[in-house]
């Protein structure tokens, strides 16, 4: 268990271990890996096993490839190694889908403890959060649910590749190029590669499906929430640190757009207009997937804080009314004695304290986690819109709008 774990789980006496909601931790394959020893523990060597798979995907591909004579020799998608989507799904996609598992897996688990340890979800709320924590674990763990994600994938697989092979332009999918028929390395993309990486992909879109779900059940329950928590999310702000937790995916998604646009590039030509319109869509479709779960607490952050500006302001007049009368009457000479009072310094902290519930959030995530994920969503487009408009024209641009 991490130190901050540890730190979340300190006030136990709760039942701890059994909020403790993990995302990667279940279903078929999970047991797979844990039996053959690819991980003893819950995110020992998520590296290692991303690099595994991305080799799996990649490296045949490549043999295969040399073998069939379209490796190299002819821009873009017409062989592999020039083919931009190709390494964006499986050399770097794949292992970053896996790599991320324990970043967003940590989070997610510490945030559930934390809903329970810290009182959020009380003794009334208690049985229906964990009747929910219990229902997406089920979910989780099921094969029906992860045969029919394998299915799915290996049937968009072969619907993908055969639309590809279809095509009259020349591709790496087709034999020795120029010859008819699909090439060995064809038959790897079509039964390996590619389903591997859909299915990837499927699981993490199936995760991210029960976590919205588990959120979703959570925000409809009685919570007991603090308006004046430091964290100006009335106790909710741990929940933002779960969308940047998931940066490593959005990059590798957006790594796939930026690979396909990429290979336009190459063989036709598109403006950086269409590549900012990509790259914006695949930040809205990042904020919708990743943001989106915990927007659904706006409703009670909203209340709450209506309701502690009442009370709090109820007891603001009441202090400020007591302060006034006994170090602002007329002619009272004590002015100067009320700024070392400890009736001044309460005041001064009570302020600072209402200062903390006018400021609440009604989305518990701050700004900088939202730009860690924007920045990672983003980062891949560079590399196109460099493709499209050369670094030196675009520094020189800048400068001369400086100077």
């Amino acid at each position: 268990m991490s130190l901050m774990t540890q730190a979340v789980a300190a006030p136990t006496g709760m039942g701890v271990e059994s909020t403790e909601f993990s995302l990667v931790r279940g279903g078929p394959l999970f047991a797979l890996q844990r039996a053959v020893g690819l991980t003893t523990a819950p995110n020992d060597g998520a590296v290692q096993r991303g690099l595994l798979l991305g080799a799996i995907a990649w490296l045949p591909l490549v043999a295969l490839a040399f073998v069939d004579g379209v490796a190299v020799g002819a821009p873009g998608p017409a062989s592999l190694l020039t083919d931009y989507a190709a390494w964006a799904r499986f050399a770097i996609a794949v292992p970053l889908f896996v790599a991320v598992e324990p970043i967003a897996d940590r989070w997610v688990a510490v945030t559930t403890q934390y809903l329970v340890t810290s009182g959020i979800v009380g003794e009334a709320a208690r049985p229906a959060f964990d009747a929910a924590l219990e229902r997406a674990g089920r979910r989780r763990d099921s094969w029906r649910n992860e045969l029919v994600i394998l299915v799915l994938a290996y049937a968009v697989a072969n619907a993908s590749a055969g639309v590809r092979a279809a095509v009259p332009e020349a591709t790496w999918l087709h034999g020795v190029r120029g010859g008819p028929g699909l090439s060995y390395t064809a038959l790897w993309y079509a039964g390996v590669s590619l389903p591997l990486f859909n299915f990837l992909l499927l699981r993490w879109f199936w995760r991210l499906t029960l976590w919205t779900l588990l959120v979703r059940r959570t925000s409809k329950l009685d919570l007991r929430l603090v308006p004046g928590h430091p964290d100006r999310a009335a106790g909710l702000g741990v929940l933002g640190e779960v969308p940047p937790a998931f940066a490593l995916l959005a990059f590798g998604i957006g790594t796939v757009f930026a690979g396909g646009l990429a290979n336009w590039v190459i063989v036709g030509e598109i403006s950086v207009q269409f590549v900012a319109a990509v790259a914006v869509a695949h930040l809205t479709l990042s904020v919708l997937i990743f943001v989106a779960p915990i927007v659904g607490f706006w409703r009670l952050l909203r209340r709450a804080r209506l309701r502690a500006l009442v009370e709090y302001g109820v007891l603001a007049s009441e202090l400020v009314r007591q302060f006034e009368g006994r170090w602002l009457r007329s002619g009272s000479g004590q002015e100067d004695e009320a700024l070392s009072a400890p009736d001044f310094s309460a005041l001064n902290d009570f302020n600072q304290h209402f200062d903390v519930v006018r400021e609440m959030k009604f989305v518990p995530i701050g700004r900088a986690g939202f730009l860690r994920l924007a920045a990672a969503a983003l980062c891949p487009f560079l590399p196109v819109v460099a493709m499209i408009v050369p670094v030196r024209d675009l520094a020189n641009a800048m400068i001369g709008l400086v100077f």
